[in-house]
């Protein structure tokens, strides 16, 4: 936050993605037994290469420069409070994709794990649209430092809040190029030497996740806001929506005649979906909630 290296959480970011789309690309062209282990080993290679460039950006960049600590100091609980619901979100965001795999896997009537080879396609691909958005979560804290001033939605919030409605848009109409169009044909098909098989099942699936990029950015406008206010019990709640639409569509969707990675697809879409209006909703009800102290006598006083 202090040296505000933006350039090199966005590198590890690319690292991942990058990491994931290479996995893919190997894994496919060296068959493992087990089809499902395709999208495990791809998120974990993406997980390690991100690591590694995180840690090895802080040793060279970011500890030395770290200014001398000048606020009241810490205690336990303030740092358990602010903690645990960070930890929550994170277990539930990245079980969401297991537990699609295994939804996907178990709806099979071939139990060849076909569903779960084109999702191994589909996820590598469609987050290099909004992959980045995740990482404009410290935006707020960085810019915006002066919780008051957050709150009641002065300069630069502003500009801030432009800012993120920019990258949104940017967001979902890079999706609309990479997923919409015969670019992602090319790119499974020639780039990627995908069986022309998987990129035709993929292709729809692909065209559904491009609108995860919309969700993605007032989640991650949401989250920003939240952890700058020191507010990130607000966010525990929506990852729980996320984790029970998951739920919800692997129950349902079939029902409506999806199968395969769309049914997949289709529950990763609900889950986001949910998980977006509930943090909105939240952070909008908190919003309200801190103006109202501070217009009283005692907060103005």
């Amino acid at each position: 936050r202090h040296g505000k290296h933006i350039r090199l959480v966005w590198s590890a970011s690319i690292a991942n993605a990058a990491g994931q789309a290479f996995s893919v690309f190997v894994l496919l062209h060296f068959p493992v037994d087990e089809p499902i282990l395709l999208p495990v080993i791809s998120v974990y290679t993406g997980i390690v290469l991100e690591t590694a460039v995180l840690l090895w950006g802080y040793k060279q960049h970011v500890r030395k420069k770290l200014p001398p600590v000048t606020s009241e100091p810490l205690t336990n609980r303030a740092i358990f409070e602010f903690a645990w619901p960070l930890g929550v979100v994170q277990v539930a965001q990245r079980s969401s994709r297991p537990l699609v795999n295994m939804l996907v896997n178990r709806s099979d009537p071939n139990n060849d794990g076909f569903g779960v080879a084109v999702l191994s396609l589909v996820y590598p691909l469609a987050h290099l649209g909004y992959g980045w958005l995740n990482n404009m979560k410290a935006i707020i804290p960085t810019f915006s430092p002066n919780i008051e001033g957050i709150i009641r939605g002065q300069v630069p919030m502003g500009k801030i809040t432009n800012f993120f409605l920019v990258c949104g848009i940017a967001s979902f109409g890079l999706q609309v190029v990479l997923l919409w169009t015969p670019l992602k044909l090319f790119i499974l098909e020639r780039i990627l030497g995908v069986p022309n098989d998987l990129a035709a099942a993929a292709s729809f699936p692909l065209f559904l996740y491009s609108f995860i990029a919309i969700a993605v950015a007032f989640r991650s406008y949401c989250t920003s806001w939240a952890t700058a206010i020191k507010q990130t019990r607000l966010l525990a709640s929506s990852s729980i929506v996320r984790f029970g639409g998951v739920l919800f569509g692997g129950v349902v969707l079939p029902h409506f005649g999806a199968s395969g990675a769309t049914m997949g697809v289709g529950c990763l879409v609900l889950g986001f979906g949910l998980e977006a209006c509930a943090v909105v909703y939240t952070s909008n009800a908190e919003k309200k909630r801190q103006l109202l102290i501070l217009q009283t006598p005692s907060a103005m006083a």
